[in-house]
């Protein structure tokens, strides 16, 4: 009985959700934190006189990555599947062309392989992969399970829709296959993660 606000958009969970928008839109505001991440790290590194780039590219996966990373799982499908970059992919690039003193303009190909550096992509679909993992290992009747059924025979109906128009399901097995593990949603089954 309670009235509800009408709003266009929300956070929940740290996780910015639009009434229009796909979830993916949710990689700017992560974005948007990990470079304030980044810069607050590379202050107090200044500060502490941390300058070896071994040392750098640990603070960043430990504190910026799960920034940039937080609610992937939600909100990373589509943005895998399509292959785009977000502003959560241009602080981690950025990041490293700057640890290197290279240009922005630098091809990315070159900054990930100098660095040794994995795409955020590929770290997502892991994160992505492990999540349908316990959700399938979940108990038949709870509810991320009940869940994941209804967008699987949702995304099965909506077989040739737009990426963006697809259910989760849908978008975790474009992911997910564009990354070399095959997901079907008339069967969902766990995915091997070293495939991925």
């Amino acid at each position: 009985g309670a009235t509800l606000d009408v709003v266009e958009e929300f956070r929940y969970l740290g996780v910015q959700f639009h009434c229009r928008r796909a979830f993916a839109g949710a990689a700017t505001a992560r974005g948007v934190a990990g470079g304030r991440c980044v810069h607050s790290m590379r202050r107090r590194c200044a500060e502490l006189g941390l300058q070896g780039a071994r040392t750098q590219l640990r603070l960043f996966d430990t504190m910026v990555l799960p920034v940039l990373s937080y609610g992937v799982e939600i909100w990373g499908p589509q943005l895998i599947a399509a292959g785009c970059e977000c502003a959560a992919t241009r602080v981690h690039l950025s990041f490293l062309r700057h640890l290197l003193g290279v240009r922005q303009a630098t091809p990315s190909l070159v900054v990930l392989a100098e660095t040794a550096q994995r795409p955020l992509a590929a770290r997502w679909a892991a994160q992505v992969g492990r999540f349908w993992n316990g959700v399938l290992a979940a108990d038949e009747g709870s509810l991320g399970r009940r869940a994941l059924a209804d967008s699987c025979a949702l995304a099965a109906e909506l077989v040739g829709a737009p990426l963006a128009r697809q259910p989760w399901a849908g978008q975790v097995a474009a992911a997910l296959s564009s990354m070399g593990a095959a997901v079907s949603v008339q069967q969902p089954e766990p995915v091997s993660i070293s495939d991925l």
